[in-house]
């Protein structure tokens, strides 16, 4: 295992590997990364149809947790790996 203690902030590209953030491991590359903001995109309807709907009984609402929870997980996953490459070097 390498030791890493810079006395100034390093480009990424100066920076061991196993000391960078691996993006990939949240999506393959950004055509994927932008497959999935359409695919949230796509899905905001299907939050909206629940709009008045909630009090229909637990079947319902747990439709809409699921779906919202299914939309929240893949935004966050969007949002990280565009935060990890803007965080990379500002």
């Amino acid at each position: 295992m390498s030791t890493f203690s810079p006395t100034e902030i390093p480009n990424r590209e100066d920076v061991p590997v196993e000391f960078t953030w691996d993006a990939a491991t949240i999506f393959p590359n950004d055509a994927a990364w932008e497959d999935a903001i359409r695919q949230i995109e796509a899905g905001l309807p299907a939050l909206t149809a629940f709009e008045g709907t909630l009090a229909q009984g637990p079947e319902q609402l747990l439709a809409f947790i699921k779906t919202t929870e299914n939309t929240f997980q893949l935004l966050m996953k969007v949002y990280m790996y565009a935060s990890m490459f803007y965080q990379a070097d500002t």
